[in-house]
């Protein structure tokens, strides 16, 4: 007779933390299971009215490329706020995304 063990674990968290930490996008954040895409897309996009990029470093690998927001460095795979995936810095800015919506967080002239 075998003993008795447990079900096993969920791995939805640990699968969601190690996707989110590689730089794949799609998974929910455990934290914010109630928010629709539209409050999502509209906390970004309020949360991005506050954010300003001061330098920008594209290269073409990307553990080169650096980004500084309100005055913090952040690279690929950083959250920003500790809430918002800085999930990639191209040319033209940091695309962010928050809970599946994504916005790009371009330079602006002061």
């Amino acid at each position: 007779v075998s003993p008795e063990f447990p079900p096993p674990a969920s791995t939805e968290n640990s699968l969601q933390i190690s996707s989110l930490s590689s730089g794949e996008t799609g998974l929910s954040d455990p934290r914010n299971h109630s928010l629709d895409i539209t409050d999502r897309e509209s906390t970004l996009q309020q949360a991005m009215e506050t954010m300003r990029i001061s330098i920008l470093l594209y290269a073409e690998t990307p553990s080169d490329r650096l980004v500084f927001i309100n005055g913090r460095k952040y690279a690929e795979g950083d959250y920003v706020d500790g809430r918002f995936l800085l999930e990639t810095i191209t040319p033209d800015g940091a695309v962010l995304t928050y809970e599946g919506a994504k916005a790009v967080l371009e330079p602006k002239a002061d």
